[in-house]
């Protein structure tokens, strides 16, 4: 029998592991060209799954569910940015307030990550819906040609984990918790 061949990172040259379909990217693109001094100049607010830049705006993060052949999902950690400063302040009065208020929230952004096979997707305005209570947020609709074809086609398992950079953690693979649970709101507030 045929031993399969491990899919190496084209980053760190490590073998993926076997099935591996989730990666998480650890911040908005904007944000990972800052160099340290003015990120941290310009840092209103950072936790694993927010975001505020004075200049650059506040990006969530958001799971992006790839179809795959073999009716899998690769699920994709990128971050969204809300431009609108009332939709931010909505969205987070939903995430502190949890639960029901929470589940089922739906907003809009511009995809702040520019994926590899589809870097092209930077900047495509698209939609995210929070699944249920204490999940994260998962893109579901964009008018963006390239970004429709991504959340709605089939695309090749070898052309998804050949992918380029990835996160060590594969942190959005399934249901996710809060990303405000421990947030700075959820301190401030007592709960």
């Amino acid at each position: 029998m045929a031993e399969e061949t491990a899919i190496l990172c084209s980053c760190c040259g490590e073998p993926l592991p076997p099935g591996n379909l989730a990666w998480d990217l650890e911040m908005p693109d904007p944000v990972a060209y800052l160099d340290d001094d003015d990120r941290a100049q310009r840092t209103l607010f950072e936790s694993e799954q927010v975001f505020n830049i004075a200049g650059l705006g506040a990006f969530i993060r958001v799971i992006l569910p790839v179809p795959v052949e073999h009716d899998r999902t690769a699920t994709f950690g990128v971050w969204l940015c809300v431009p609108d400063a009332k939709e931010w302040t909505r969205i987070n009065e939903a995430a502190r307030k949890g639960g029901s208020a929470w589940a089922g929230i739906t907003f809009e952004g511009r995809l702040a990550t520019a994926l590899q096979p589809w870097p092209d997707v930077f900047g495509a305005w698209t939609r995210a819906v929070v699944p249920g209570p204490d999940q994260v947020p998962r893109l579901v609709h964009s008018h963006d040609p390239l970004l429709a074809r991504v959340l709605t086609e089939r695309w090749p398992e070898e052309l998804i984990r050949a992918r380029g950079r990835h996160a060590v953690r594969p942190l959005s693979g399934g249901p996710t918790p809060n990303p405000y649970r421990r947030s700075l709101w959820s301190r401030l507030s007592g709960r």
